[in-house]
């Protein structure tokens, strides 16, 4: 069918699955044409965006999914609410500033960065999350040229686990 090989070539695969489906709901709704596209678009739109998303975050490499709102602020009384929330907008990758989180072990820091993470790629942005001997390890192996220019590429790079000792 001439339909269905053009959208193919045109990659709009919810549109093949769903538009004959999609068009007998809208003939017994009474829908008009342009209805009836762009409930196709708003399908196509959504899978496309679930898709991403699922890239994002596998390309991540954040090892649980911890969300923003299981955090729990009170194990940081300097962290307020309003604080993470605006952490999770992100508006400081705009401007490249670092954002450290440093604290006692068992305070969240790395719920927070999975959070802030998972939080980010939601936003569209390219994570790439690490540890810091796992970051050693990439950077000193084969291929690390090529592994330079993919940190290179990413909006936020995570380094978790970095061990710090004061001897004084």
């Amino acid at each position: 069918m001439y339909l269905e090989q053009s959208l193919k070539k045109l990659r709009l695969n919810e549109f093949i699955e769903n538009y004959s489906t999609t068009a007998i709901v809208a003939e017994q709704q009474k829908q008009s044409m342009i209805e009836y596209l762009n409930t196709l678009v708003d399908l196509e739109l959504e899978t496309r965006t679930k898709n991403k998303l699922q890239r994002l975050l596998k390309k991540c490499g954040i090892r649980s999914y911890k969300s923003l709102a299981e955090f729990d602020c009170s194990e940081v009384p300097s962290l307020s609410p309003s604080r993470l929330y605006e952490l999770g907008e992100g508006k400081f990758i705009k401007n490249a500033e670092n954002l450290l989180i440093f604290g006692a072990t068992g305070t969240g820091k790395s719920h927070l960065c999975s959070g802030l993470a998972y939080k980010w790629c939601m936003l569209d942005k390219k994570v790439y999350y690490t540890t810091a001997s796992q970051l050693v390890n990439d950077l000193g192996g084969i291929g690390q040229v090529a592994f330079k220019k993919y940190l290179y590429r990413q909006d936020i790079i995570i380094i978790d686990d970095l061990l710090w000792h004061d001897y004084t």
